[in-house]
């Protein structure tokens, strides 16, 4: 079974983590405010979160890569 991590933010150095995590056999689940950035994780096979609660509910690990403290 995968391990599953959680991830808010696919910014310009979220995209890549994810990138990396998916391509070591990493389940993603992401969420990010900006649609289009949230569609390229899902290109790249992350599973698309409805918001942060359900992230929060579902998975142990959470990423959090944002722009701003």
């Amino acid at each position: 079974m995968k391990t599953k991590i959680g991830f808010i933010g696919i910014g310009n150095m979220g995209y890549g983590m994810v990138k990396n995590l998916l391509a070591h056999d990493f389940s993603i689940l992401a969420f990010d405010i900006d649609q289009e950035k949230l569609d390229s994780a899902v290109k790249l096979g992350a599973e698309k979160a409805k918001s942060i609660q359900e992230i929060a509910d579902l998975v142990e690990t959470v990423v959090l890569a944002l722009p701003h403290p």
